[in-house]
């Protein structure tokens, strides 16, 4: 058995580790995080678990509120504490839905467009069409939510701590998010289509192509660097992150000439940081950088740390333009961190597992777990049973 082969094994025990009775966790912290739980759903379908990831979207939309928001996260208000070792109720009674961002400052959108995604995903894999059937008001809802929050460009508009990345202090169109929004419109017309709303599915793409034509206009920067900038706020903010570039290759936002220089870039990023991959190598005003995150010693959490998901996604997206060795390569070195540490990991630092004094790398971990799985398959690798 090759190092791939047995990481798949690893990972595959680490995602079902983080089933649930209702769902689908994040991992060592025992709560249910949306988009971690709907990006490892991609995982969970590819080796026929299609009952939980039905759950976990279940979970969801029981919580949907009357605006059409669902929640970031369903968890026990109490489970930060979880990190000074104090033990928390795991309790599903004592859990709470929280729709906002980090700071209070405004709701979480980010949830939402990776919702549909990974609803879509379910939907395709599984061939339930009668799901979609019993909850497209919802899931239209969801939409009708997001288009109360954008620009009149049609760009979502955050508040601080928008996107995945909440620890970063971003406000405004942030690409990532945003490239999640034009991918959950252009898969809110397909399945407006599968339910026979025609009508539904013309409003939709024409709201992909605004969204697709706004980013290019508003995000990418073709004489500094010529990729998507981080965000535009007040200003643009030209900082390469992989996240949303990669996925604006994955899902065919980018066009050609604009994937062939984001390549140039996550080439860049590849041999810059170990892998898996980092969000980025850039510094942040030391002010960007939520002040808790810098007191405990973790303030490149969501920047310079390497994430085991965006490893995932770099090898798709070579994949994708069809440079299948350095996908394979990508997925034996972290095939090669998981296995060297037994577990799938959420953080590294120099090809090894973060471990601070107030802080160390979740494992297991739903999110890289599902999406290692996911990308195996897609490079050909057997991953069923």
């Amino acid at each position: 058995m090759n190092n791939i082969e047995q990481a798949i094994e690893i990972a595959k025990k680490d995602l079902r580790a983080c089933y649930k009775e209702n769902g689908i966790q994040t991992g060592s912290r025992k709560v249910y995080w949306s988009w971690d739980s709907f990006f490892a759903s991609f995982g969970s379908l590819e080796i026929g678990d299609f009952d939980v990831v039905k759950k976990n979207l279940q979970l969801y939309l029981n919580y949907q509120n009357a605006a059409g928001n669902i929640p970031k996260r369903i968890a026990n208000p109490l489970y930060p504490l979880r990190y000074l070792k104090i033990p928390i109720s795991e309790n599903p009674k004592k859990q709470r839905p929280n729709y906002s961002g980090p700071y209070y400052t405004g709701k979480s959108l980010a949830q939402c467009p990776v919702f549909i995604i990974g609803f879509y995903q379910y939907v395709k894999k599984a061939g339930d069409k009668k799901f979609l059937r019993l909850n497209y008001k919802k899931l239209k809802l969801i939409i009708e939510f997001l288009s109360q929050h954008t620009y009149h460009d049609g760009l979502l508009r955050e508040s601080f701590g928008g996107g995945w990345a909440e620890s970063v202090l971003k406000r405004g169109a942030i690409t990532y998010t945003n490239v999640c929004y034009a991918e959950s419109l252009n898969l809110m017309r397909k399945m407006a289509l599968m339910v026979g709303k025609s009508a539904d599915a013309k409003n939709y793409h024409q709201c992909y192509l605004k969204v697709k034509d706004s980013l290019d206009k508003k995000l990418w920067h073709d004489n500094n660097g010529e990729f998507y900038s981080d965000w535009y706020g007040f200003s643009r903010h030209h900082y390469f992150t992989s996240d949303g570039n990669m996925l604006a290759i994955l899902w065919n936002i980018a066009d050609d000439k604009k994937t062939i220089k984001i390549n140039m870039q996550i080439n860049k990023l590849l041999k810059e940081a170990k892998y898996p991959l980092p969000l980025t190598t850039d510094r942040y005003y030391f002010w960007r950088i939520y002040f808790a995150n810098q007191i405990g010693g973790i303030k490149n959490y969501h920047v310079r740390f390497s994430w085991l998901w965006l490893g995932c996604v770099a090898a798709l997206v070579k994949l994708k333009i069809g440079e299948k060795a350095a996908a394979t390569k990508i997925l034996r070195a972290i095939a090669d961190a998981i296995v060297k540490n037994g577990s799938v990991h959420e953080i590294y630092k120099n090809g090894k597992p973060v471990h601070l004094l107030f802080y160390k790398s979740e494992t297991p971990w739903a999110w890289g777990a599902g999406l290692f799985i996911y990308a195996c398959k897609q490079a050909g690798f057997r991953v069923k049973g």
